[in-house]
């Protein structure tokens, strides 16, 4: 068992920072306002994620290591979350459109094509993410591990090549992250069938319980993935529609990726432990005192890391930008003290999206979004734009306090 939580936190770690790794990289080969423009198409994709069932993979998961048994493999939860994700990309590609074409919140026409592109995608990923989960959930941890980095390899390597292919370095983007993903579900796909799977399309229902509690959780999810992950990736938009200016709006995406990659420490934890959580789901004590253990073992660890990187922080900088982002290496100081509460909650939000609690999940993702929107606001409407960090650390605390309060909420229940 520790074995496998060690591999599957190393996979999911290296996997996501090659992705953060490539997203730095063509930040330092592109001038800041490239930069800053393919920053704010990521983020309308982003959101338009959302809607096509980003959040709903780890469904995937909880389900079918709930439903699985030694003897026969149950593929019911992958069946079922491949239809319901396939229904509401439908829906978003339709909806995306008009916004697109009604709204026009890019106003340039280049732009808007590339992001309708990207919006036919919306359901690829999620596709190829409830594969990976659905063998997370068989407890095939080394497969899926695999699998995940194979992905972030392939899809990293196809959009640096895109963007220095092309010369138009969005297009570029665009054209690279559309060819990855669509080779990467077309890979998972073959290796489904490789391990002897049965059928991954099949548009009809046998396990109609099982139906309905995952509808359930899609619901719940997706309120809570629209109130945390579509209204934190606001974030960029209102840089972008308050300063217009893409140096700027490139600045904070990179700082905002840099949060993001220092939490990734407590995601590859919680996401390790996901199928060890949904075990324990109707053993309240345990679950408890397991995730006690993990805060104390994760978080001392994480602040010497952060320790380390806050004193070196403008030499890194430095040396992956040279003389561009001067104003980075500052603005990293106050973030790494950020992602030290960002790490604590982060692990309480694994535990209710563990057991399926996506109430608690969205009440929580919600309010905190909400609350790191207006302070953002706040603070860029006040004071200087480059304070901005400090929303960012005002809001992580309140955060951590309010998912703790939640956290033990739930054990009183």
């Amino acid at each position: 068992m520790v074995s496998e939580i060690i591999i599957r936190m190393l996979g999911v770690f290296s996997s996501r920072l090659i992705t953060f790794l490539t997203s730095l990289y063509i930040a330092s080969i592109l001038s800041e306002g490239e930069w800053g423009r393919i920053s704010l198409i990521m983020n309308y994709f982003t959101i338009f994620l959302v809607f096509s069932g980003s959040f709903f993979p780890r469904a995937i998961t909880t389900y079918t290591a709930q439903n699985n048994t030694n003897t026969s493999p149950n593929n019911s939860a992958l069946l079922i979350g491949n239809r319901i994700v396939i229904i509401a990309s439908a829906l978003t590609i339709i909806w995306g459109i008009i916004f697109i074409k009604i709204a026009n919140p890019i106003q340039d026409s280049n732009t808007e094509t590339l992001l309708l592109l990207l919006l036919l995608m919306v359901s690829v990923p999620v596709l190829s993410q409830n594969i990976i989960c659905y063998f997370q959930g068989l407890g095939k941890v080394g497969l899926m591990t695999i699998l995940e980095f194979t992905r972030s390899i392939i899809i990293s390597a196809i959009i640096i090549i895109g963007v220095k292919s092309i010369s138009e370095s969005l297009s570029g983007w665009a054209y690279g992250k559309s060819l990855g993903i669509l080779l990467t579900l077309f890979i998972l796909i073959i290796v489904y069938y490789g391990n002897k799977e049965s059928n991954i399309f099949k548009w009809n229902i046998s396990d109609v319980h099982l139906y309905k509690k995952m509808k359930i959780y899609f619901y719940w999810g997706l309120l809570g993935a629209v109130l945390s992950v579509a209204i934190r990736n606001i974030d960029v938009i209102i840089i972008s529609n308050t300063f217009h200016n893409d140096a700027r709006t490139g600045l904070f995406k990179l700082s905002i990726l840099f949060f993001t990659a220092f939490g990734l420490f407590g995601q590859s934890i919680t996401s390790a432990l996901h199928h060890r959580i949904a075990a324990l789901s109707e053993q309240l004590p345990e679950l408890k005192s397991f995730t006690i253990k993990i805060k104390l073992i994760t978080i001392p660890i994480y602040c010497l890391v952060a320790f380390i990187l806050f004193i070196y922080s403008t030499n890194i900088t430095t040396f992956i930008f040279g003389d561009k982002y001067l104003e980075l290496g500052a603005i990293l100081k106050i973030i790494l003290i950020a992602s030290i509460f960002q790490i604590y909650t982060f692990i309480n939000g694994g535990v209710w999206a563990g057991i399926g609690n996506m109430k608690m999940n969205s009440q929580f993702f919600g309010i905190s979004s909400i609350m790191y929107i207006m302070v953002l606001i706040y603070f860029i409407n006040k004071f200087d734009f480059y304070l901005f960090p400090y929303a960012i650390l005002i809001s992580s605390i309140i955060a951590a306090i309010y998912s703790e309060f939640l956290f033990r909420k739930l054990f009183k229940e």
